[in-house]
This record gives C-alpha cells, structure tokens and sequence, in this order.
C-alpha cells in the first residue's frame, strides 16, 4: 500500500503493545547473545588491533597490561561495556520500561558487539544505537563515538599483518564508504545495497551491481521509537517489527532466516518501545525554562509536539523547500525502492496487515525532541555537533 504522508498520519495504528516484560526481556538478550550476522573478528585479532596503531598510541599500548589495553581498545573505536539490564514498571501510569545500571569498572563485553563462545565478535544494532551520555554506557543512544571506519581499515592491516583472512567488512569496505566521520554512518546506503540483490520475498537474487548517492546519517536515539509511528527521518515506512530486519540481509541469511526469526524481532521492537530519553541530572535555571517553555508551545511543539503532561508528537512532515536543510537523504532514497520495500514481506504486502508505505515523500519528518540534551550531532545528518 502506498499512499501520500499527509494521507495516511491519521490511518496509522497507533497501538502500543500490552506490557510484556518477558519479550523486553527477551529483546535485550537477542540483541547482546544472538549473533545475525556473520563474524567480523575474533578475540585474538583485536587484541592485537594496536600492531596497527599510530604512534605514540602504539608503543602505549604495547606497554600495557592486556586488560588495560582492551579497554584503550574500547575507547578507541567508541566502544563500551556492556551495562547491566532490567525491566521497571511506574507505580502510577503502569508504564514498563527498561533501565539499566553500570558494568562493572573491569567489563570488556561490548555492548555493540555479540561475543559467543569461541570468543568471536559479531556486530550487533548498539553498534550504532548504543553510545553513552556524559561518558555513562547508554543502549538507546546514538553512538556518537563510534569509529567504524577507522575499526575496518585498522582491521584489514592487521589481518595483513598476522596472515588471517578479511571478513565481509574489511572488503565490502574497499568499494561502500562506512562513514566520513566518528558517530555517522553509511547507514541507509548499506539497507539500499542489501535490498538490491533481494526480491520482494526476500530470496537472494543475482544482479549487476548498482551505483547510489553515498551519505552519512546520524543513528537516531532509539527512545524515540515508542512515539514515532513511522521509520526514518523521511518517515516513509510504517513502524514494525519486520522493518527492523533489514540490516540483516547479508547474503549468508536466506528468506527462510527472516521468517524463522521473527518471533525474535517481536521481542526487539518490544524492547526498543520500552526505552526512555534519560532524565537529565544538571542544574536547571527554572525561570529561563518557563520562558523557554512558552516560546517553544508557540513556535516549535507544532513540529516537535508537547511535553510535560498529556504529551503529543504531531509526526509532521516538513517540506524541504520551507525547512532548507541538507536534501540528499530525501533524494537518495528513489521511489523506486520505496516501492520495492512497499511490495517486500518487510511492509507485509498483499497481507491482511499490509502496512502503509509513503513512497514519494517531499521532505523529513520533524522528531520527538525527548532527550535532545543527550542525542548530538543533531540534524539526520549529524552536521551540528553541539
């Protein structure tokens, strides 16, 4: 089903899930144990990450304990431990939601990445959506540190180095940008690439390779996911469990994978809807705020929508010509393959549940502005930093 933005904001299901604290649960666990994709590296080859290191970084490095140089590992490619998850309900509205509380000071479990047992790491969605606020690990954050780039080609050096083989990274890497700057990404480019070689149905398909318009996107913070009824900045597909499996479309994952994990995103999409803007601890100056509050009601909450008691989020579309801001995300994307997602099993075609996709939209949809304090870079693009 395809239809204009402003057609369909009031058709949208709007239906939020019944409390089900198992399936948060149960999201938390898939993402962090549950490896989708296939191995980038293993234990031993980021450990010795630093062989390809500048100096003086490296000789620091190389005079450190192992322990003390996995955590200067971490923090090279904004990586994190793994804080600690639990399911909290509001004694007053009902409302389940997650919180969590710090790793220990000697955790080296990323929370971006899926350690299994054989110690292999397989990156995972906190890749991009888990960075910290004011140095405290944060899943639901954008990752505004993360290095991918930097991580891949240090990756491929070192494989030359030590004689193992390059992973679908390091080479995927030589021909796709995977992002200009620390904290953006290639992102959607890298959604564009992987449909190219489906067909609507998901089977892999084998096709001559296609050329987009490469540009980075800043990862938005998933705490705004419970609010929003559609995906993305351009809000060009309605929101569900099935669309967040689009990045697993690696060639290794055939149709059959995408519908014998479903009943796993199920539980993700439970689990990101459970997560909340943290509450921000600073000193506030409660007299520039009121008069913030009455300025932003008159001239902003239009787009952005109202907080405080019985909030609202409007999801309005704005034009590119009356916002004026960067248009080669909203370009980028044809309609073509919006369309091809509108006929996909992800946007559950020709299904009595077919969802509503926007396939020409003229512009980016205003967010929710929960926990703008702790979301930079701002703009979809990230080209505000602070």
């Amino acid at each position: 089903m395809s239809l204009a933005h402003a057609d369909v904001t009031n058709e949208l299901d709007r239906r939020t899930q019944d409390p089900d604290v198992a399936a948060i649960k149960r999201g938390w666990d898939f993402l962090t144990q549950q490896a989708v994709l296939t191995s980038d590296f293993d234990q031993s080859t980021i450990d010795q990450l630093y062989l390809s290191w500048p100096e003086p970084l490296r000789s620091e490095a190389e005079s450190m304990s192992i322990e003390e140089r996995r955590q200067m590992t971490l923090q090279r490619y904004g990586l994190t431990p793994r804080p600690t998850h639990r399911v909290e309900a509001n004694p007053i509205s009902g409302e389940v939601v997650s919180r969590f509380d710090q790793a220990p000071s000697d955790c080296v479990t990323p929370l971006q990445y899926v350690v299994d047992a054989s110690s292999n790491w397989t990156m995972n969605c906190f890749a991009c959506h888990g960075g910290t606020v004011y140095g405290k690990p944060t899943p639901g954050a954008p990752n505004n540190r993360y290095a991918l780039q930097t991580l891949t080609d240090e990756l491929r050096t070192t494989k030359f180095k030590i004689g193992k083989p390059l992973a679908r990274m390091e080479l995927g890497s030589l021909l796709v940008p995977l992002g200009t700057t620390h904290g953006t990404t290639n992102a959607v480019v890298f959604g564009m690439g992987l449909m190219h070689y489906r067909d609507e149905e998901l089977n892999v398909v084998d096709r001559m390779p296609a050329q987009f318009t490469h540009h980075d996107m800043d990862a938005p913070p998933w705490w705004h996911f419970h609010k929003r009824p559609y995906l993305y900045i351009d809000g060009f597909a309605q929101k569900g469990h099935r669309g967040l499996m689009q990045f697993t479309m690696i060639p290794d994952n055939d149709a059959s994978f995408f519908r014998k994990h479903e009943k796993d995103f199920e539980d993700v999409y439970a689990f990101i809807s459970s997560l909340r803007a943290p509450k921000f601890d600073g000193e506030i100056n409660h007299s520039l705020a009121r008069q913030g509050e009455l300025i932003f009601n008159d001239h902003c909450s239009q787009c952005h929508g109202t907080y405080g008691t019985n909030e609202t989020y409007p999801n309005r579309m704005v034009a590119l010509e009356d916002i004026g801001t960067d248009p080669v995300r909203a370009n980028a994307l044809t309609v073509e393959g919006r369309s091809k997602y509108a006929r996909s099993w992800f946007a559950h075609a020709s299904e009595p549940d077919e969802q509503i996709t926007v396939t020409d939209p003229d512009g980016y949809v205003a967010p929710p502005l929960d926990g703008v304090w702790a979301s930079a870079p701002y703009f979809h693009n990230g080209s505000v930093p602070t």
